[in-house]
């Protein structure tokens, strides 16, 4: 449903083959809806040979996000407690990756930070 009235698809990738299945599924059903999309490596442990592979593969195909979301404690704990990674741990690297996230979205949808209303 989310993928009807979305403006832009950020379909999440990480480097689990279940996840790489619904990776296809997700593309496909972007395609079909004519949304444009962009992948994004999510729940990845840093400096492994895994995550090379998969940065290297969604690089390849011209549509992913260079911002990658790594996997923390931090973000399984602030989901527990009910908060949001910049309210629980401000200045985490968690709380780094979904701002650069957010500037490149907002980039790629041609949209500049003055012309948002915060609420």
């Amino acid at each position: 449903k989310a993928a009807l009235v979305c403006d832009i698809a950020i379909i999440p990738s990480s480097t689990s083959l279940i996840d790489r299945d619904a990776l296809k599924e997700a593309t496909r059903c972007a395609i079909m809806l004519k949304k444009p999309y962009f992948f994004l490596a999510s729940r990845v442990t840093k400096n492994t040979r895994s995550l090379r592979e998969l940065i290297e593969e969604l690089f390849g195909t011209g549509l992913c996000f260079e911002t990658v979301i790594t996997q923390a404690v931090g973000m399984g704990d602030c989901q527990k407690e009910g908060m949001w990674i910049g309210e629980y741990e401000p200045n985490s690297q968690s709380h780094i990756q979904y701002i650069s996230l957010v500037d490149e979205l907002l980039a790629k949808m041609g949209i500049k930070h003055d012309q948002i209303e915060l609420i």
